[in-house]
């Protein structure tokens, strides 16, 4: 989260795709598996983006989810519980903007401050996961 948001920031530049190789090394071998597939590009993402889910996940939820009678609905509620605020903020910010669609001028505005703001944001939150569930 931190280079990603220093990168948004302008105070580095990545020049490539960081684990594009990798990426498609892995998607070349899960493609069209299905469930199991899913399961694994699953695996892949919550470790990459955030060792901390992974953590959450793979370290508490499942084994919670393997003692437990309803255990099978663990993982489901997880995702929900996870997934859902970023799809509500999502839905008022799209709404926002398809209410000024027709103004594009707006949106090349804003770009810059909301860039340095999520920038901030990501450095922000990379920092405070770092301090407190990694180093504290």
């Amino acid at each position: 989260m931190i280079v990603v948001g220093v990168a948004l920031l302008g105070l580095i530049r990545l020049k490539s795709a960081v684990g594009h190789g990798l990426a498609q090394w892995f998607h070349e071998r899960v493609a069209g598996r299905g469930v199991a597939g899913a399961y694994a590009l699953g695996v892949a993402f919550s470790f990459a983006f955030c060792p901390t889910l992974f953590w959450l996940f793979f370290g508490l939820t499942v084994p919670l989810a393997l003692q437990s009678s309803a255990g099978w609905t663990f993982p489901g509620l997880f995702a929900v519980g996870s997934s859902l605020p970023l799809l509500v903020v999502t839905d008022v910010v799209s709404a926002g903007f398809a209410a000024v669609g027709t103004v594009t001028g707006l949106l090349q505005r804003i770009r810059r401050p909301l860039r340095v703001a999520a920038g901030g944001v990501l450095v922000l939150a990379g920092v405070h996961d770092t301090l407190v569930y990694w180093l504290l």
